[in-house]
């Protein structure tokens, strides 16, 4: 059996038609109302899909074909082909949180295992997804656990053990170097000129890590506990707040802020071509977005208190997001409009 594939369901609301080694391949057909949906202008409302499993980060292909990991595997969303497909791991454990795509397939980061977790597969998300036990191997970490994955342009991987204090880096040979930050870090983001800063949750703190694994440190006025941390085309940093708010970094440790209501528990971020930031606010339950003018707004998802969590942005600008307690993969699209926020700015 172990170079069968696994088969593709035709039908709504499938259970899981097959298994391979502890490996199972789950497939939602969209709801007929939401494909349609998912083809409207620009000027349309979000369009969401429902995925069995709910999910966590998203990340979007060069090709436009969405990927999100969900706690014990991954997911595929190709819009244009109306196929939702998920993907159950051998042996999951912990929770798989972070993932990037590679040349090669992909990479998820465990929280509750010192290894990533490569998957075979065309990321270009052409034809059916089909993952066999072979496609599926291990890359071990010198972290307790993996949080946060970020890749460079050059092939090095930054990844952060879930509040051990340390950062790993794996260069383009291939060899590991493990820094030690100290705290509770989650988030990490490569700068694309062999530096990472790093986001120190429980300490308040931003951490930039160079090649040569020095350690620079930025306090963030409290409380703030950065969750995660993005960087923009244009070098522009952003740490964002579960507390609420959004501070952004400069290399030499300059710092300011934008008020985007506290309380509102910023999670995933995402900078798209423009120079704006987007953001999910979870408790509020929207997609925030602070625009290169320091301007915030926010989109209402379709489905109300889904609990936002991951934020992509597509190559053709649109931007992405899950979820979790909704079970959904969304869709903004370009020039979607925006609601001003209900809170006031502290």
């Amino acid at each position: 059996m172990g170079g069968n594939r696994l088969r593709k369901a035709r039908w709504r609301n499938a259970a899981p038609i097959a298994a391979l080694g502890g490996l199972a391949l789950v497939i939602r057909v969209l709801d007929p109302t939401a494909a349609r949906a998912a083809e409207l202008d620009a000027a349309s409302p979000p369009v969401e899909w429902p995925v069995s499993r709910p999910p966590h980060e998203v990340v979007v292909g060069a090709d436009g074909t969405v990927w999100f990991s969900h706690q014990t595997g991954f997911g595929r969303l190709r819009p244009r082909a109306q196929a939702v497909e998920v993907v159950e791991l051998p042996d999951a454990r912990g929770y798989f949180h972070a993932l990037v795509l590679q040349s090669d397939g992909i990479l998820l980061g465990n929280q509750g295992a010192p290894a990533l977790v490569k998957v075979r597969l065309d990321p270009r998300g052409k034809g059916r997804l089909a993952v066999r036990a072979a496609d599926v191997s291990t890359v071990t970490l010198p972290l307790p656990s993996a949080h946060g994955l970020s890749l460079a342009a050059d092939g090095t991987l930054w990844v952060t053990g879930y509040c051990s204090g340390k950062v790993a880096r794996r260069d383009p040979t291939g060899r590991w170097h493990e820094v030690a930050v100290g705290g509770c870090v989650e988030g990490v983001a490569a700068t694309g000129d062999g530096r990472a800063f790093v986001a120190d949750y429980g300490a308040n703190r931003v951490h930039l890590v160079d090649d040569r694994d020095q350690v620079r440190t930025v306090s963030l006025p409290s409380p703030c506990h950065p969750h995660t941390v993005t960087v923009a085309a244009d070098g522009r940093a952003f740490a964002a707040c579960h507390a609420g708010g959004i501070f952004e970094l400069g290399l030499e440790g300059a710092l300011k802020r934008h008020a985007v209501g506290d309380g509102s528990l910023i999670v995933g971020t995402a900078a798209d071509a423009g120079g704006n930031l987007w953001f999910a606010a979870a408790v509020a339950g929207k997609i925030g977005k602070l625009d290169s003018q320091g301007r915030v707004s926010f989109v209402q998802p379709a489905s109300a208190g889904g609990y936002p969590f991951g934020v992509a942005v597509g190559p053709d600008g649109s931007v992405w997001y899950t979820l979790e307690v909704a079970g959904r993969v969304g869709r903004i699209a370009g020039g979607a409009a925006v609601i001003a926020p209900k809170v006031a700015a502290p």
